[in-house]
């Protein structure tokens, strides 16, 4: 698996039918431009995979979108849970940092919590969890071979990201993510545990992936993840 992920960073929204319509098309398995993605092995060293623009495609055009991002959404904990809590709110995320990812997620025993808060991306007051996307979210649209802008690295020094994440205020049909079903947060009363409930208020966002520019075939993917200080070693601030 790759290193440089977008952990912490945040989707901008869009609410353009134009945008949904692309969206729909590409958890279906297409794109209405008519390009193709592949993924393979990142041009950057040690990034692992990376996502391309395939040999042969025709140019994705600026402003298109050309992927999805696919995971498992923890929603907020609720206000009125942080209000009545005097110390730091014992949730899924601070769990996960005292004792692993497994106990969050049973999915991802054996995993160290490296790996899995790298793929973390904050929209809509929640965190949407690409880490192993695929097996994990088991929904039609994650098979499509545009949910794949989890997979999506950083710009190396010396290179611009030529796409950008935007969030839609819509759902894709078929989904390409799916609402945690696990331990939300611990009651801050009784410290009992309380999981994420299966309400239709909480359904998981949408996060698409835009062309800042054309986008020739071959060409690989590169995301700002404006990640906040301290950095880690691989990562350089970009511009877009």
């Amino acid at each position: 698996a790759a290193v440089a992920r977008p952990a912490a960073a945040r989707a901008a929204s869009c609410s353009s039918s134009g945008a949904i319509a692309e969206a729909q098309a590409l958890a279906r398995g297409s794109s209405l431009g008519g390009f193709a993605l592949q993924v393979k092995n990142s041009g950057i060293h040690g990034a692992g995979a990376g996502v391309f623009i395939a040999p042969g495609s025709v140019r994705a055009p600026r402003g298109s979108l050309v992927a999805l991002y696919a995971g498992v959404w923890f929603p907020a904990v609720p206000m009125s849970a942080r209000a009545q809590d005097l110390e730091p709110v014992q949730c899924w995320a601070r769990l996960l940092e005292l004792h692993g990812p497994e106990a969050v997620d049973p999915e991802l025993a054996g995993c160290s919590k490296e790996e899995v808060v790298s793929y973390h991306l904050c929209c809509d007051g929640g965190v949407m969890d690409g880490f192993r996307a695929d097996s994990r979210v088991r929904t039609a649209g994650v098979q499509s071979d545009f949910a794949v802008g989890q997979l999506i690295n950083h710009p190396p020094r010396g290179l611009r990201a030529n796409v950008r994440f935007i969030q839609l205020d819509a759902c894709t049909e078929p989904p390409v993510s799916r609402l945690h079903r696990g331990l939300w947060y611990l009651d801050p009363l009784t410290f009992s545990e309380v999981r994420v409930p299966n309400d239709a208020s909480l359904s998981p966002p949408t996060v698409a992936i835009q062309a800042l520019r054309d986008l020739d075939e071959g060409e690989e993917l590169l995301l700002n993840y404006k990640l906040h200080r301290p950095h880690p070693s691989w990562y350089t601030p970009a511009e877009e």
